[in-house]
């Protein structure tokens, strides 16, 4: 994702036109202390 918005960031600064991007990554949830619902 840094990487599409290092190479758009430029060309809205010049007020060009730019394609919608989608980016999917795969990712993962690891279930923490921090991830955990609200207790109470």
């Amino acid at each position: 994702m840094a990487v599409a918005a290092t190479e758009l960031a430029p060309a809205l600064g010049r007020g060009e036109d730019v394609p919608r991007v989608g980016v999917e990554t795969a990712t993962t949830l690891t279930v923490r202390v921090s991830t955990a619902p609200p207790k109470g």
